[in-house]
């Protein structure tokens, strides 16, 4: 009987030893899972900074090109608002001269009209 609770105390230690042993080895392999996943989440963190830095890189070099393209544009539309103006302010002197009230011609026209009138003359003259 003596022999049997030796045995019995012996082998209660052994269990009490694997079982550490098992506790021990259960902790070290979660520990190891866990340097691996907080390793995982760095390289995770650096990718998405690098692709974020990347997206950024991308999206100021389209802001610079719309923004040459928008002073191309500017540049082109003051130059046709300048050819506008000029036009403008060319039919508003012919528009404001005084037209005489019975004949509606202004100088300009009237020397035209004798011009005409001389040309189809020296026309007639020379055909008769």
């Amino acid at each position: 009987m003596i022999y049997l609770m030796t045995a019995l105390k012996f082998w209660r230690e052994c269990l009490i030893a694997l079982l550490a042993f098992l506790l021990v080895f259960a902790l070290i392999v979660v520990n190891h899972k866990e340097v691996k996943l907080q390793e995982q989440k760095l390289e995770h963190a650096n990718y998405v900074q690098k692709q974020t830095q990347n997206y950024l890189d991308t999206v100021q070099k389209q802001q610079i090109e719309m923004n040459k393209v928008s002073a191309d544009y500017e540049k082109l539309k003051a130059e046709q608002a300048t050819k506008v103006e000029y036009v403008t302010r060319t039919i508003n002197k012919y528009i404001d001269r005084p037209v005489y009230s019975n004949v509606c011609i202004d100088d300009d026209g009237r020397l035209q009209l004798n011009e005409l009138i001389k040309s189809g003359q020296s026309t007639k003259a020379s055909t008769k």
